[in-house]
């Protein structure tokens, strides 16, 4: 295997592996300390796959996209969608990073801790499943596309 790939590979892999492990131990914890409010304990679980899960899903698509455009170097339009899936997949990776460090919180947003909970929340919902469908699309497409414009009519 090259070296390049190897590196690729290891980094990637060692980043998954960070993100799977801080999120069994916040997992643990939140399941271990009191219930605060409005949050149970029942409702962790569907939180956790709904809201927490996808980033490692997102990595691990990240992770493909970059290998397949360092190590394979495709056409021109599947390198164009391994780079829009890219791209996209660090947005929402950095967005939701904010998010989960309380960098960005629901209180920056108007009109009362409701509905700005609820709109956060469709924000982050739109920085996770869609992105992961957009990304499988995009790197669903592959380097063989090939134009013939003699043979158009």
């Amino acid at each position: 295997m090259e070296k390049r790939k190897k590196i690729v590979l290891s980094i990637g892999f060692a980043l998954i592996l960070i993100t799977c492990i801080v999120h069994v131990v916040l997992f643990i914890h939140e399941n271990t300390i009191e219930p605060v409010g409005f949050f149970d304990k029942r409702i962790n679980v569907p939180f956790y796959f709904i809201f927490v899960f996808p980033i490692i899903p997102e990595e691990f698509l990240l992770l493909i996209s970059v290998y397949q455009l360092i190590c394979y170097s495709p056409k021109i339009p599947a390198k164009i969608c391994h780079i829009i899936s890219i791209v996209v997949l660090c947005v929402a990776l950095v967005f939701q990073l904010l998010v989960f460090t309380g960098v960005i919180t629901y209180d920056i947003m108007p009109n009362g801790p409701t509905a700005a909970s609820s709109r956060f929340a469709r924000l982050i919902l739109l920085t996770e499943w869609p992105v992961i469908f957009l990304s499988i699309i995009l790197e669903s497409v592959k380097s063989g596309i090939k134009f013939r414009p003699n043979n158009i009519g």
